[in-house]
């Protein structure tokens, strides 16, 4: 499906990221979508942890990172009570790739979207983002906008 026109496009930007045996790659660097296209974001990981937590984080222009969902090595998923139902997360383990999948983008989700690792005993994996947790864990970001 082409884009219908500028204000129904969606751009994705990406960062990359690596700290002390653990790394995230957000994959693709860019991917343009529609207006209500569902939207996949995707990170790569490795880490040195024996058990650890994926967590997507939502940052909203002006406001604070917020937690959306995650899940623990283990499989275990957490979500937060306000995020919206279009909103689901996978993890795949044996490639190591976990994934935020966006049904119907809308523009009211035009944000920052965060990827983070993190070693749970060290940290609140399931909190906001807090300066105290990102030295022990590695985060990235990916933009998206509906225009």
């Amino acid at each position: 499906m082409g884009l219908s026109s500028p204000r129904d496009s969606l751009a994705i930007l990406s960062l990359l990221g690596s700290v002390a045996g653990n790394s995230l790659t957000q994959i693709p660097a860019s991917l343009p979508a529609t207006k209500g296209q569902r939207v996949e974001i995707r990170c790569q990981y490795s880490t040195s942890y024996t058990s650890y937590a994926l967590d997507w984080y939502q940052e909203l222009p002006g406001n604070q990172p917020l937690f959306l969902l995650g899940r623990y090595s283990g499989g275990s998923e957490r979500k937060s009570s306000s995020v919206a139902p279009w909103f689901s997360s996978q993890l795949d383990k044996g490639v190591k790739s976990f994934k935020l999948t966006v049904d119907g983008a809308q523009r009211a989700d035009s944000a920052v979207y965060f990827c983070a690792l993190w070693d749970p005993p060290s940290c609140s994996a399931h909190r906001d983002l807090d300066t105290n947790c990102r030295g022990r864990g590695q985060v990235s970001e990916r933009r998206f906008s509906v225009i």
